[in-house]
């Protein structure tokens, strides 16, 4: 028997292109979108291989179009920090998984309130660079619980590393209308819209795009990435010039 070079030379090289590879047959994904170990016979040779990438595929005026799904990018880094702006300090009222709100959905939330002096108007910042994927603003007043929204005016910014932000019960009429910000960027004021019982801010690392349920966070740059503990005061930096390298 003949060796076909086409297919012994390339397919079993894994080379070939993906339209060529389809050539005949069309192999969908197995159970949970996961790609299938294909087998294919290139002249006196079996090769196996584990397809790298889920490949869509469509008739185009007869012809078989493939997409090939690459691989993601690395997540980027990101440094998160305290929501307000540097130098001023702030009291975590209320941590992880505490009464008598964060259970369930809100585990992972933390409230913060100023240290000493009011709360309402505080500026609220943008812990990290981030594009708006969520945005609640017609919130009047503290509504209860299942009246509006939970939150009150809240944004919710995704991250270069795939994580979402919620900075949630701020005043009405200030949420910003940006769709992209950077780190320091005022998001709104500091209020207690929403289920609140005063005001103070609502925070936690969340399930894009969702507000909820919140999830495990890197923690903040001014806590060396720990997890801010109820009772404890901190001092932000963000927007601070970071310090020279010694």
């Amino acid at each position: 028997m003949k060796r076909d070079p086409e297919t012994d030379g390339r397919h079993c090289a894994g080379v070939a292109p993906a339209a060529t590879q389809l050539v005949g047959r069309v192999r969908t994904p197995g159970a949970g979108g996961a790609p299938r170990r294909s087998t294919q016979q290139c002249g006196f040779r079996r090769c196996v291989r584990l397809r790298a990438a889920v490949i869509a595929v469509a008739l185009v005026g007869g012809a078989v179009v493939t997409v090939v799904q690459s691989s993601p990018a690395a997540a980027a880094t990101v440094a998160y920090y305290l929501p307000w702006s540097a130098g001023t300090q702030w009291k975590v009222s209320q941590g992880n998984n505490s009464a008598p709100s964060h259970t369930g959905n809100s585990y992972y939330a933390l409230d913060f309130i100023k240290a000493s002096g009011s709360t309402a108007g505080e500026a609220v910042l943008a812990s990290a660079p981030g594009t708006v994927v969520r945005r609640v603003i017609n919130i009047t007043g503290g509504t209860g619980r299942g009246v509006g929204t939970d939150f009150g005016n809240h944004i919710v910014l995704k991250h270069a590393d795939g994580r979402c932000t919620l900075y949630a019960h701020m005043q009405y009429g200030s949420v910003t209308s940006a769709a992209t910000v950077g780190q320091g960027a005022i998001l709104g004021r500091a209020g207690n819209t929403g289920f609140a019982d005063g005001a103070h801010l609502h925070f936690g690392w969340v399930t894009c795009p969702s507000n909820t349920p919140t999830v495990p966070g890197p923690g903040f740059v001014e806590t060396g990435g720990a997890t801010p503990t109820q009772g404890q005061v901190l001092t932000s930096r963000n927007g601070a010039i970071p310090p020279a390298a010694n």
